[in-house]
């Protein structure tokens, strides 16, 4: 771990806006669906909540930087070294567990990370999806998402061979023009022909779905350390009216205001992304293709953090070996596509926008943002503290750490359960779909040429069933001639 002199050029201000732009992403556009889930009482109090908490475990990262850290031009830590260095500096029973704490965390980066991706493709084959439907581009059914993944798999692929954050981010900067304009666009729906708010359930009972979901859209830590160590006045960062603060009390603001204003609008039948109910009108079906572009330039931005996480320990394994650089770099762009590839297979397998972000909040968003970073602050402080300070560390980190462990298992296994259950839905309107066919009927009139298939089916399987039918037929009327 080397570090030299600091060569920071972020300021306050560039610092904010980078803040602001890593938390408003994908999140908030599922925080109407949230509040469904908990009731708009219950939702509010809820975002405020687990906002603190969030921010207070930054602030928490912050501290242990301040207090490892003993040189002035000596740039700060990052996550994993400070998971490392908290143990190897707490008390002496655990400073053996340096290097597994920083094992521990570097693999739930590494989950939470490609969970986001998941996310992501998801997200953007969906509104891809739901656009192509509007404009009755082909004949599209809802349940059609593989194809659409299928078809950005190859140009997610190339944009992950892109091996520079410079020239990602230039892509970058157009899609967050393209993004805020498209959420004042949603804004400006939500605040318009607004129902009455007593049609709206104040408390719901669906609070784990929507903790999981709240800890998605706060999960900002992995862009946060680098900020600050990337910072000119380091000093503004975690001051009271600092650069997190600010930046966390106006996201709490906005995804409290539009989550309140979505299950308004909406009601319980809000889409995972608010984008999935917008109406039918030109410019709001632009917005889906709008959100859909911009994040397709964020995702290789997610992905190339959890390739900076992996790929080196691959690359020293090649390297130790003594492999050639052909074989290092064929490797390197064999590891992208496969992770990319990985990702796009999960989406695949969940093709559920809400269950997918809820469990990735629950298990990975929890674990990085909330439980790790208060037991390293408990490791790093408990023997530097005394006295009633001591039993207020204890206190309140015990209090936060449980309230993780309630989310990370509550959320986990509802989201999981949510899994099933909808893959059980499917399968029973697969099996309603096959009885209501005259195939599958032992009395049915081989007169019959088409068949109407019911159920949530994809449209090519019902094409499928009625070609069969018809071949079926003229074979049976070929005999009997």
């Amino acid at each position: 771990m080397s570090h030299g002199p600091s060569m920071s050029e972020t300021t306050t201000l560039q610092a904010l806006m980078t803040l602001l732009k890593c938390y408003i992403g994908t999140g908030i556009l599922s925080m109407p669906k949230a509040f469904a889930d908990s009731g708009y009482i219950f939702g509010v109090l809820g975002v405020i909540l687990i906002g603190f908490l969030c921010n207070l475990c930054i602030h928490m990262l912050v501290q242990i930087n301040q207090v490892l850290v003993t040189k002035p031009e000596q740039i700060p830590y990052d996550y994993q070294e400070l998971a490392q260095l908290s143990f190897e500096n707490g008390p002496k029973k655990l400073r053996e567990y340096g290097q597994m704490s920083r094992k521990i965390l570097t693999i739930c980066l590494c989950l939470s990370q490609t969970g986001f991706c998941c996310a992501y493709a998801l997200f953007i084959a969906k509104n891809l999806l739901q656009f192509a439907i509007n404009l009755e581009i082909g004949f599209w059914h809802e349940d059609d998402v593989v194809y659409f993944l299928c078809l950005l798999l190859p140009i997610m692929i190339a944009l992950n061979f892109i091996k520079s954050i410079y020239h990602l981010s230039l892509g970058s900067l157009f899609a967050n023009v393209v993004q805020m304009a498209s959420l004042l666009i949603i804004l400006y729906n939500l605040v318009t022909n607004i129902p009455y708010i007593g049609d709206r359930k104040p408390f719901n009972h669906k609070l784990p779905q929507f903790v999981s979901t709240t800890a998605f859209t706060f999960e900002g830590i992995t862009v946060t350390m680098p900020l600050y160590r990337s910072m000119k006045k380091r000093e503004n960062f975690a001051k009271p009216f600092g650069v997190l603060n600010m930046a966390i009390l106006f996201v709490i603001i906005l995804y409290s205001s539009v989550g309140f204003l979505g299950y308004l609008k909406y009601g319980e039948d809000v889409g995972a992304s608010i984008t999935f109910s917008l109406p039918n009108e030109p410019l709001y079906i632009a917005v889906q293709f709008m959100y859909a572009f911009s994040i397709t330039f964020s995702y290789p931005i997610q992905m190339y953090v959890a390739i900076h996480l992996m790929w080196p320990t691959i690359r020293d394994y090649l390297m130790e070996r003594k492999k050639s650089e052909l074989i290092v770099n064929m490797s390197d762009y064999m590891f992208r596509s496969s992770l990319v590839i990985l990702t796009f297979v999960l989406a695949a397998s969940i093709p559920e926008l809400d269950l997918i972000i809820e469990l990735i909040g629950a298990f990975a968003c929890t674990s990085v943002a909330i439980i790790i970073p208060t037991v390293l602050h408990l490791v790093t402080f408990f023997e530097r503290k005394s006295g009633l300070s001591r039993k207020w560390l204890i206190i309140k980190n015990t209090s936060i750490l449980v309230f993780g462990l309630l989310v990370l298992c509550t959320g986990t296994y509802f989201s999981l359960v949510g899994i099933v259950e909808r893959f059980q839905e499917k399968v029973e309107s697969f099996d309603a779909a096959s009885s209501s066919s005259p195939m599958f009927d032992n009395n049915n009139n081989n007169n019959n040429s088409s068949v109407n298939v019911t159920g949530k089916m994809p449209f090519w399987f019902d094409k499928l069933i009625n070609l069969t039918h018809v071949a079926t037929t003229n074979d049976d009327q070929s005999l009997n001639l």
